[in-house]
């Protein structure tokens, strides 16, 4: 059961050894219960019902100690001038009916006062059958060498405000629920039991792991702590309409039981019992095979947890090797604008370009270089490409390779054996994904935290590359634009030119789109001048000329650009003097935009979205693979090298 490097002791070995018989009596015991005939309540809580078995080994399975070497016990009493009684007990056979004393209060009933009922203090009565039926409930310590972790979430003050989340009003039976719903998310996992205080002040959650040591079980505590209070920030909102900033506490304490402090045990009155799909569960039979069936299928794996939420001082990295890092990564072009224009770049890494090895021994290391250079790439936000360079960058780590599913990534990659390994969507096992997840999660807090400032790299070539993926839609109208200007195109050029500079004028109006282009303050120009001129995307003749050297265009490449941004599926925004916009301070060429309505008009007719392209290879030359991406290049001043061959499509400033 233990995945820890350290071995356990003989006395360590021994208590497993009880744990498991005494799950493995629970579960048979529920089992014989819930073949008998009568399976209700005030059954099993009468005399009539043997009740030897059931309750104690209930309440050893939870994790308590049910022997008077626990020392202290407490036991509610309820009184007006004291609530509880501390004491020892010396004999096993009066713990034992303590024990059942407390399971059975629940059927004690309340003598209320005849000034109470005969004023209808429907409040106060309320509290008298409370104290009535929790009267002998106990608290007892925690076994020593126990694998629950119970986790004791206070919300003592969660009726005395109203919670609000985005500006709306949640109810604290919703906000009880939502937190259960988190932490499964989270962790994978349900806890065994689940109760919630009736009169919301709190929460029990008994989760079963694979550890017994303290320290191990004080770190998994930790983890679902910081995940509590992770949930519980955007539940602080105000009412709508409140100017005043005012700050409520809906969770006043989370604390762990241990073998140092009494917690009291489960299945009291004021408190409601709830099923994995956060239902409630009133039949004692029902609420024992909830938990038999938890004690088999959901257990917290240390390891995997901790993998899943590393701490930064797990991570081995210091803030000097990732700003170096960054520095190393990233190069920044610094040339001098144009004289009207200002322009916010979106500085991202090529992530195909990513290598960080990760190696056995010192992995977490490299996970999170590795993390903090694909949260500054092109595809940030897609989880799969980092778990694709975890996999490719790995050289020996055993535990990264235990995260990855074989099986799963050869039914999910079609031909697999036809394919490259940096080809291949590996697929992670379960506890993979919440293990690289949170190595992402932390490397992202750490930047968010360490904001690093892109630096251009010393005794490098002034140039700066930035990365735009045409998505499946791009490629679509691209292909739609190819088609629809074929016929007239190719009266003209070969189809080859259509196809490559189709491409590129695509990825140049996204590349506009992800960087915006301002309008200095000092431009001489009207507002709606302004305005104008920041929308839709140019392609002065440098870029052109850009677009020719690559390509090797034999033609009037100018023309050839007009006749394709002065066909139906493009619309120019505005236009004087020939297209061209003057002024004292400089000037800007035609801007572009896509004619949407026609495109639309064109997706919307199935024989032209069905429709592939296929033209006789006698007819058109041949046209070389579409690559997957285009890297955008701004500079004014750009020469192409008569050795560069294959260079992406490039872009400059307008």
């Amino acid at each position: 059961m233990n995945t820890c490097k350290q071995a356990y002791t003989a006395f360590e070995s021994k208590c497993i050894k009880l744990n498991e018989e005494n799950e493995e009596k629970f579960i048979a015991s529920v089992n014989l219960l819930v073949d008998s005939k009568d399976k209700s309540n005030k059954f099993i809580l009468s005399r009539e019902f043997n009740q030897k078995i059931i309750f104690p080994l209930f309440t050893k399975v939870l994790g308590f100690c049910t022997d008077i070497k626990g020392g202290y016990i407490n036991k509610r009493i309820n009184l007006p001038e004291q609530k509880y009684s501390t004491f020892t007990v010396n004999d096993n056979q009066l713990l034992f009916r303590l024990i059942l004393g407390h399971y059975q209060a629940c059927n004690q009933q309340p003598t209320y006062n005849p000034e109470i009922i005969e004023n209808k203090n429907w409040n106060e009565q309320k509290i008298q059958k409370y104290n009535a039926k929790t009267k002998n409930n106990i608290s007892l310590r925690e076994n020593y060498n126990s694998h629950i972790l119970c986790i004791d979430i206070d919300t003592h003050e969660l009726n005395k405000h109203d919670i609000y989340k985005n500006n709306k009003l949640v109810y604290g039976e919703d906000y009880y629920r939502d937190l259960i719903q988190f932490l499964y998310e989270k962790l994978g996992v349900h806890p065994i039991l689940c109760q919630v205080s009736k009169l919301q002040r709190g929460i029990y959650l008994y989760y079963k792991t694979d550890v017994i040591r303290k320290n191990e079980k004080k770190e998994l505590f930790e983890i679902i702590k910081n995940l509590i209070s992770e949930f519980d920030e955007p539940y602080h909102g105000n009412k709508p309409g409140r100017k005043k900033t005012i700050t409520y506490k809906n969770i006043t304490g989370i604390e762990l039981r241990t073998p140092n402090h009494l917690n009291r045990l489960p299945l009291s009155y004021d408190y409601k019992v709830y099923d994995n799909n956060y239902k409630r569960i009133n039949s004692l039979v029902k609420i024992f095979q909830n938990v038999a069936q938890n004690l088999k299928t959901n257990i917290l794996l240390y390891d995997a947890t901790k993998r899943a939420y590393p701490k930064n001082e797990d991570l081995d990295v210091s803030d000097e090797e990732i700003k170096s890092l960054l520095v190393n990564a990233f190069s920044e072009e610094e040339t001098e604008p144009p004289k009207i224009w200002n322009r916010t770049k979106s500085i991202k890494l090529n992530s195909a370009n990513i290598k960080v090895p990760i190696e056995g021994g010192s992995k977490n290391k490299g996970l999170f270089r590795l993390a903090c250079l694909f949260l500054n790439s092109d595809k940030a936000d897609d989880h799969q490409v980092f778990y694709n360079l975890v996999y490719l960058n790995n050289q020996s780590s055993g535990d990264v390779l235990f995260w990855f599913d074989d099986y799963a990534t050869i039914k999910y990659n079609e031909n697999i054996e036809d394919k490259q390994s940096d080809e291949i969507s590996w697929i992670p096992t379960y506890y993979g994904v919440k293990a690289l997840d949170g190595i992402l999660n932390g490397a992202k807090k750490y930047l968010e935290a360490n904001p690093y400032e892109h630096k251009t790299k010393e005794n490098e070539p002034k140039k700066y590359y930035n990365e735009v993926v045409l998505s499946s839609k791009d490629k679509k109208v691209c292909n739609l634009i190819i088609n629809e200007l074929k016929n007239e195109f190719c009266k003209k050029y070969p189809y080859s030119y259509l196809h490559n500079v189709v491409f590129e004028i695509v990825s140049k109006i996204r590349y506009e789109e992800n960087n915006k282009r301002e309008i200095k303050k000092d431009a001489k120009f009207r507002k709606v001048t302004k305005e104008q001129l920041g929308l839709g995307t140019q392609f002065p003749r440098n870029f052109q000329d850009l677009v020719k050297q690559k390509y090797k265009l034999k033609c009037n490449h100018y023309k050839m650009f007009n006749l394709i941004l002065k066909s139906p599926i493009f619309n120019q925004i505005f236009a004087t003097k020939r297209g061209y916009l003057y002024g004292k301070l400089g000037g800007s060429c035609r801007q572009f935009t896509f004619n949407k309505d026609r495109i639309d008009l064109i997706l919307n007719l199935k024989e032209r979205i069905t429709k592939v392209i296929r033209i006789e290879e006698e007819n058109r030359e041949e046209i070389s693979p579409n690559p997957q991406s285009f890297i955008l290049c701004e500079s004014t001043n750009i020469t192409i090298g008569e050795n560069r061959i294959d260079i992406p499509p490039l872009i400059e400033s307008s």
